[in-house]
Order: structure tokens, then C-alpha cells, then sequence
């Protein structure tokens, strides 16, 4: 039971390994390339962010791989750090309004990497933070702009958490099952051990066998005559016991038979 507890560890850490790892590598490439557009418009202080976005996921990507160990501690690291990212994109008054889309991703990766519950209390906090420091900065967008973008971003994370409840119950059903049927695999060699046992027990005579109609000895493989206890005993798993039927007895001691 100790292995297959082990194995849905292990199953569960190479799935948020892998995320992890692609998500690193995405959002680096992203913040290099938006360091690099805002940096041309002016916008130094996001660009740094975003250069700075860029190294930290380098170092997290190298430290993930040399220190798979760490996984949990580096999932909560990387989701800090994108709704930290999130939390400045939002405030920054000179940022494009479209920036706050990319506030849906701290959602997708919370839920993803930390599960439904850690990654619903990182939602529920930082979310409606990035929402309120939106429509602080950018005070001079339609009404229904912040409507747009605060429920895409609510729909995101509603979507987000249902999937991850959805996957966690299908993926610890499946789990169950694949455990119930190892049960029954383990149960099922047990009993063909034990037929295989009581087959390798059993020994049976097959043919024709030569007995003399006299003696009532048997001829072996060989072509000596042996008593018919020891032919029969040393092929099979019988035992012999030795009396003596009322017809020899009667013939062979008279003086002690009595009729019944």
C-alpha cells in the first residue's frame, strides 16, 4: 500500500514538475521580449520588472531542476512571484489597459501548481488587489471596460478552479480503480501460487502399466519388477497400509476366521 501512496506522489510531482517547468520557460521568454517593447515606449521601471521576471525564472528553472526535491516550495515561489507581478502590472499608471489580462494567469497557475484549495486562497486574495489597483491607475476607462475586464478575470478563475476540482476527483478515482485492480491482480496470483502448488503435489500414473497376473508385481521403465505399493507410491503421493481381506483370511488362517 506504502508503493502505490508513493507512486500517486510521484505521479502528482511529475505532472506539476513538468507545468512548472514549461511555465518557467514561457513566462521568461515573455518577459524578455516585453522588457525589450517597453523599454522602447518608456516604460523603464516595467521593463526592469520584466527583465527581472526573466532572471529570477532562469534561476528558478535551474534550481527546480537541481533541486527537484524542493518542488512544493518552488510551485509557491513562482505563484508568489506572478501574482507579485500581477500586483505592479496592475498598479503601474502608464501601462497599457490591456495589461490586466495577464493578471488571468496567476489564477490558472495557482490552481494548477498548488491545488484547488491553495491556489483558491491565493485567487480570492491577490485578484480583486489587482483589480482595485487597475481601476485606481487607469481612472479614465469606461465603465464597462472595468466590467470586461474584472469579469473575464472572475470567469478565468471560476473556470480554473472547476477544472482543477474536476481533475483531482476524475485523477483519484482513476487512481483508486488502478489500486483496486492491483488488489485483485495480487488476490489472483495468490490463488494460481496455490493451484500451482497443489498441481506440483499431485502426481498421476498415465498408460498401461505391466502387472503380473500371478504376483501382482509391476514391470518399471527399466524392465525390473518391483512390488506394486512401492511402483505406485513412488509416482504418486499415495500411501499404502497393509491388512488383509476377509477372503485371504479366510483361506489363509481358517482356524481364525469365523463367518459373520
Amino acid at each position: 500500500m506504502s508503493d502505490r501512496k508513493d507512486d500517486k506522489l510521484s505521479y502528482v510531482r511529475n505532472r506539476r514538475y513538468v507545468l512548472l517547468c514549461v511555465s518557467l520557460i514561457l513566462v521568461a521568454i515573455i518577459g524578455l521580449i516585453y522588457s525589450v517593447l517597453n523599454f522602447h515606449r518608456g516604460l523603464l521601471f516595467l521593463a526592469a520588472v520584466e527583465v527581472f521576471v526573466f532572471v529570477f525564472c532562469i534561476i528558478m528553472l535551474l534550481f527546480v531542476c537541481l533541486r527537484s526535491r524542493f518542488l512544493s516550495v518552488a510551485c509557491t515561489i513562482f505563484v508568489v512571484m506572478t501574482f507579485t507581478f500581477g500586483v505592479i502590472a496592475s498598479a503601474t499608471e502608464k501601462a497599457d489597459p490591456t495589461i490586466f489580462v495577464w493578471v488571468g494567469l496567476g489564477p490558472l497557475i495557482a490552481f494548477f501548481l498548488l491545488g484547488a484549495r491553495r491556489g483558491f486562497f491565493f485567487s480570492a486574495l491577490i485578484v480583486p488587489l489587482c483589480a482595485i489597483l487597475f481601476i485606481n491607475s487607469h481612472p479614465n476607462l469606461p465603465l464597462v471596460a472595468y466590467l470586461n475586464v474584472i469579469i473575464s478575470i472572475l470567469w478565468i478563475v471560476a473556470l480554473s478552479m472547476y477544472y482543477e476540482i474536476t481533475r483531482a476527483n476524475t485523477e483519484k478515482a482513476l487512481i483508486e480503480d488502478i489500486e483496486e485492480r492491483h488488489q485483485k491482480e495480487e488476490e489472483l496470483l495468490v490463488i494460481n501460487q496455490n493451484l500451482q502448488d497443489a498441481l506440483d503435489q499431485i502426481k498421476t500414473l498415465r498408460g498401461l502399466l505391466p502387472i503380473c497376473s500371478a504376483c501382482k508385481k509391476i514391470r518399471n521403465d527399466k524392465g525390473y519388477w518391483e512390488q506394486i505399493e512401492g511402483y505406485i507410491s513412488y509416482r504418486s503421493e499415495a500411501e499404502f497400509s497393509h491388512g488383509i481381506c476377509p477372503d485371504c483370511a479366510k483361506e489363509l488362517y481358517p482356524e481364525f476366521y469365523k463367518e459373520k
